[in-house]
């Protein structure tokens, strides 16, 4: 089954398993596919054609994750690199107060440099990401078919 089919259909047995309040709390980062032939996504493609890069337990979560990943895209000069990477540090919560900042800092910095220039340099890969959307796991699309 396609990675994209695997985590669709898990995210879909989420829905199902769990209960409808649980549910609604689990949201997938999720971006179409490109339409045949071109670098342009196709949001009018069935959910279940979407690549669901991850899961976060809040559509809070999954929304800051989004936001990263438009930063490390449009991050390409030192002052929009700092400002991803600072972002980028603080994604997954406050350091522990014995965290060496400036370590933690410059090696976000040089992942967002690295990280973007790779995804910068596929067209397609790049519209996708900027188009990637947050999906609730209670979103109908997912609903099996009756």
């Amino acid at each position: 089954m396609a990675r994209s089919g695997f985590l669709a259909g898990l995210l879909a047995a989420a829905v199902v398993l769990v209960p409808a309040a649980a549910s609604a709390q689990i949201w997938s980062l999720a971006s179409p596919p490109l339409t045949e032939g071109t670098t342009t996504p196709n949001a009018g493609a069935a959910l279940s054609e979407w690549t669901i890069w991850y899961v976060y337990p809040a559509q809070q979560v999954c929304e800051e994750h989004r936001a990263l990943w438009r930063m490390v895209i449009k991050a390409e000069d030192d002052e929009s690199v700092r400002a991803a990477g600072r972002r980028a540090v603080f994604v997954k919560g406050i350091p522990a107060p014995s965290a060496n900042m400036d370590v933690l800092e410059e090696n976000a910095r040089r992942w967002v440099r690295e990280t973007g220039a790779k995804l910068r340099s596929d067209k397609g890969v790049t519209n996708q990401v900027m188009t990637a959307q947050c999906v609730s796991a209670a979103d109908p699309r997912l609903q099996p078919a009756k």
